[in-house]
């Protein structure tokens, strides 16, 4: 899969926003006791103005376990990447997800130990996606609630 590039673009918001990237965990019994996700980027907004903001996704299958700092942050981690030969096959299950919050109280590769306290205002699959898209952070004026819309500039 090629690396996916996805611009955020937000204008006039009325006051600082966060917006809380994760990839959705599996949905099994062991999320939350054995397994717990992690914050994969967080992007703030300025209230007033005009912002962008990119970040890029490249597939990279790798087993690793997470080991977590006083922050309880993501710190080094142990990992092996998983190099695969011409003519062999891997198979993972395992399907990008990315999924947008609007919060506050998180930061880049913290790990969850609970739900999110928020729902969320967007989810897509990275798969489905041209290589680079353009998304448009809106609040509604009237209502104060966000959402996440297909932009006409990449």
């Amino acid at each position: 899969m090629a690396t996916k590039t996805l611009n955020f673009y937000a204008y006039g918001l009325q006051k600082d926003t966060t917006v809380m990237l994760m990839f959705e965990p599996p949905n099994n019994h062991k999320l939350f006791k054995d397994q717990f996700p992690v914050v994969w980027k967080v992007i703030t907004f300025r209230a007033k103005g005009h912002a962008k903001a990119s970040i890029q996704y490249g597939a990279r299958l790798a087993f690793g376990y997470a080991q977590t700092d006083q922050d309880n942050l993501v710190d080094s981690a142990a990992w092996v990447e998983v190099r695969v030969r011409a003519g062999s096959n891997v198979t993972a299950q395992f399907t990008p997800n990315l999924t947008a919050y609007v919060t506050r109280d998180y930061k880049a590769t913290e790990m969850l130990r609970g739900e999110v306290e928020t729902d969320a205002i967007w989810t897509r699959n990275l798969n489905e996606l041209d290589d680079v898209t353009g998304w448009n952070f809106v609040e509604d004026d009237a209502s104060g609630a966000f959402s996440i819309v297909p932009s006409t500039f990449v």
